[in-house]
């Protein structure tokens, strides 16, 4: 709401999401000094969301990991914690046998593209997802080193 996004006002994501996210065994949390600094959650296998993809196509058509619900904590901010998380990822990624990261942000989230791009995603083109507000995001790809890699 600060930088006047229609992003992940109200209760998104709610409590709901996270047990859920915990549930399928997604969850993950990144802690620094014995406190909660970031979260993520890792899913593994096709994202419905991701099926229809406008203004460009995805470069891999094999199996991928979606990042979604990354969070960094307001004190931690600034501190690398966002470059940290999407290694975590990559690393996550890699050790499930899985060489393709997506992710997607809303259109007008400056930071969140500038962080994708900074790991190494590129932009692929748009995607809609059931959200409330706005449902258009960009989506964001990375190829991930690997036997798989192409």
């Amino acid at each position: 709401k600060k930088h006047r996004l229609n992003q992940w006002l109200g209760d998104y994501p709610s409590e709901d999401f996270i047990r859920e996210d915990m549930a399928r065994r997604a969850a993950y949390v990144m802690t620094y000094g014995g406190r909660v600094a970031a979260y993520f959650a890792l899913m593994e296998g096709e994202d419905p969301t991701y099926a229809v993809i406008t203004d460009g196509k995805w470069r891999w058509d094999g199996p991928y990991c979606t990042v979604h619900r990354a969070a960094v904590g307001a004190e931690y901010r600034g501190s690398a914690m966002a470059r940290e998380l999407m290694r975590a990822a990559e690393a996550l990624a890699l050790e499930k046998g899985v060489f393709c990261l997506r992710a997607d942000t809303h259109r007008h989230n400056e930071p969140c593209k500038a962080m994708l791009r900074a790991a190494g995603f590129t932009y692929r083109g748009n995607i809609r997802c059931d959200a409330e507000g706005d449902p258009r995001r960009q989506a964001f790809e990375k190829l991930l080193k690997g036997d798989g890699a192409k």
